[in-house]
């Protein structure tokens, strides 16, 4: 079994999968990708297809997420599904000088941190009226959520900060506290919605 790697940088590893989300009350069935890097939890790209992703499909958006981080991965951990153990794919991340795993980053196990990631977005972005968007629609709301996702939202498995202050500050850190309130203070509390979308709020 190959040893488990941890991720100590931005982009030293990266993680790429594909989950199903249902519409119409499960009548339709699209699938969501995306690349997600380890270290920030960002999202590089995230996309949605029509029927089951082709290899083809999957290198695509491997390397659009190569384009959007201007660089790619030392490491990119996958499942055993077919497209990530095809020849096509395994071409397309050996000629980019990846060395691609299969299972654990750290002592989690599998591919948790961006299954992780799905449970938060079939949470947050798909509400119920959501079963009625078109999949452009839907594309676009599923990409300003993996935006809000980058940007605004905290994440507690890098001490409460977002995927792009954890960028900015890759060393460990103590945890925020708030401060001290004496008697008599007041404190106001806006809730602003990002892009418009009040399901993704902006504090």
């Amino acid at each position: 079994m190959a040893r488990a790697v941890r991720a100590k940088r931005p982009h030293h590893v990266w993680l790429i999968d594909i989950t199903v989300v249902k519409l119409l009350f499960g009548l339709v069935q699209l699938r969501v990708g995306a690349v997600l890097d380890a270290f920030t939890r960002s999202i590089a790209v995230l996309d949605v297809c029509r029927t089951e992703p082709s290899a083809g499909w999957i290198c695509r958006l491997f390397e659009r997420g190569v384009r959007a981080a201007c660089r790619a991965p030392k490491h990119l951990v996958t499942d055993r599904g077919v497209q990530f153990t095809s020849r096509q794919f395994k071409a397309s991340v050996k000629r980019r000088g990846v060395r691609q795993r299969f299972g654990a980053i750290g002592s989690h196990g599998g591919i948790a941190l961006i299954e992780r990631c799905w449970g938060s977005l079939k949470r947050e972005a798909l509400a119920l009226w959501c079963c009625l968007l078109s999949q452009n629609a839907l594309r676009v709301r599923l990409q300003r959520w993996a935006r809000w996702h980058n940007v605004e939202r905290p994440h507690q498995g890098i001490d409460g900060l977002t995927p792009r202050e954890k960028a900015r500050r890759p060393r460990p850190h103590r945890p925020r506290r708030m401060l001290d309130v004496t008697a008599g203070s007041k404190w106001e509390l806006h809730r602003l919605a990002f892009e418009g979308d009040t399901a993704l709020p902006v504090y």
